[in-house]
């Protein structure tokens, strides 16, 4: 009796754990496409998915995507805290079908160390790292998500691997500027970007989503509303 005792108890302790386990899922925070313009001309595009992972100390977030312009094509993988602070990343880019340039990240205790390769050789560096620090690579445009979450706050640390370079950012107070997004007027917040000498501009829905992004002489924009 005690033996069957026992095994009904732990059964129904299984039992009752399954739900909380079964709750835990992936959820998928944003994904789509940009299409990206020099002036008026298309000159390539970007693909990418943000989603929520759950782990045995809290949810991460990954945020993968390709960009191919002018022939040349970035892939990134990045891992954040909940809250985005960086703890892995993995950029490679190509050009011919072959890599020129390549960099990871990866997290310790209040820092980030990068290491990057290139035709001009290997460099290595450890960056502090923290909240309010995010992962923003040149050409990429999905990363900004991660900067438009940071918006309320007034900016954002932001490292670019592959330059081996860290630059605060301000996220200026947004304005109501609607997109056009696959022929639709999506509702949007315009905001201003600056602090590393470049001139930026995003627009993000009211769920922080990133419709479209103005930098560095190229404008992204996306290929449909967010679902």
């Amino acid at each position: 009796m005690l033996r069957r005792s026992l095994l009904a108890a732990a059964t129904l302790v299984g039992t009752s754990a399954l739900p909380a386990v079964g709750a835990a899922q992936v959820a998928t925070l944003d994904r789509g496409s940009f299409t990206v313009l020099r002036g008026d001309k298309p000159v390539g595009r970007e693909e990418f998915e943000i989603r929520s992972m759950p782990g045995l100390d809290g949810a991460t977030l990954e945020a993968r995507g390709t960009t191919t312009v002018d022939g040349r094509s970035i892939t990134t993988s990045l891992s954040t805290s909940a809250s985005g602070v960086p703890l892995s990343y993995r950029v490679e880019v190509r050009a011919g079908g072959e890599v020129t340039e390549r960099a990871t990240g990866q997290a310790a205790p209040g820092r980030l160390r990068v290491e990057a390769q290139s035709a001009g050789g290997r460099a290595a560096r450890e960056f502090p790292n923290g909240e309010g620090t995010i992962v923003l690579e040149d050409g990429v445009f999905h990363q900004y998500y991660f900067l438009a979450r940071r918006a309320a706050a007034g900016g954002a640390t932001a490292i670019a691997p592959r330059r081996n370079a860290q630059a605060s950012l301000r996220v200026a107070s947004g304005e109501a500027d609607p997109v056009t997004v696959g022929g639709q007027t999506v509702p949007a917040t315009r905001h201003a970007i600056t602090g590393d000498g470049a001139a930026r501009t995003i627009w993000m829905d009211a769920e922080g989503r990133v419709l479209r992004v103005s930098a560095n002489g190229l404008v992204a924009v996306r290929d449909g509303p967010p679902r």
